[in-house]
């Protein structure tokens, strides 16, 4: 029986500073989520590269419970996974259907039905396959592509489109830090906009504040060839 308790699964797997911004984000979305968070919520929050940073909100926290693949994708589970598809294989075989016992499950849905999660916050623009009647949040940060096409490859541009339709098709709720992006999201992506959420995150306390008060000292040598003087996503 489902109790009064929220719980959120935070889907943060294996996302680090390569990823630029999307990190920054959302380790303070991470950081807000925790602040308001009460004793009605629980936030599992699936993460793999023990980045220090989630790590520290974790353990810090009393309402955050860390998550990694060795808990959901267990070497039981997966064996059994693979025991249906070869029961099922043959039941395919000898009477033409598999029954429901044993066709191959997906074990992220297993852990989402076994711990009565009711909704995955993906902080980024990915879908990870789950059934379509779990609530899924996510957050787009931008449709740069469509914009500036030459920025990215074919293979980029090809994944960025097809993850962005997934996440536009799955999601309850879509949001974004900015209405130009809803904008976007709504006319490249056909999104109505009651579904997406305008929500700019707490801009204090971020990483960049350590460095308010410095002088730059001398010069950088990736001025000379860069056509950008700051990238704050991923400084």
């Amino acid at each position: 029986m489902k109790t009064s308790l929220i719980k959120i699964l935070f889907y943060y797997p294996d996302i680090d500073q390569g990823n630029g911004g999307i990190r920054q984000y959302a380790l303070n979305l991470l950081k807000s989520l925790d602040e308001i968070a009460n004793d009605k919520w629980q936030l599992w929050v699936y993460h793999d590269l023990k980045d220090p940073e989630v790590l520290q909100i974790v353990n810090n926290s009393t309402h955050c419970v860390l998550v990694q693949s060795d808990n959901i994708f267990t070497a039981k589970a997966k064996r059994n996974n693979r025991l249906r598809h070869r029961i099922g294989a043959l039941c395919q075989f000898l009477i033409g259907r598999v029954p429901y016992t044993f066709r191959q499950r997906n074990l992220l849905d297993d852990f989402i039905e076994e711990n009565d999660i009711d909704y995955v916050h993906v902080p980024y623009q990915f879908c990870p396959d789950i059934k379509k009647s779990t609530k899924l949040i996510t957050t787009l940060h931008d449709v740069q592509e469509l914009h500036y096409p030459k920025n990215f490859t074919p293979k980029e541009r090809a994944y960025r489109a097809e993850m962005y339709y997934r996440c536009a098709q799955n999601s309850h709720r879509i949001v974004v830090s900015y209405a130009h992006v809803a904008h976007d999201i709504v006319n490249y992506f056909d999104v109505p906009s009651e579904r997406i959420v305008v929500l700019l995150l707490n801009m204090k306390n971020l990483w960049f504040s350590a460095f308010e008060k410095q002088q730059p000292q001398g010069k950088l040598k990736e001025f000379q060839t860069s056509p950008y003087l700051f990238y704050p996503a991923n400084f």
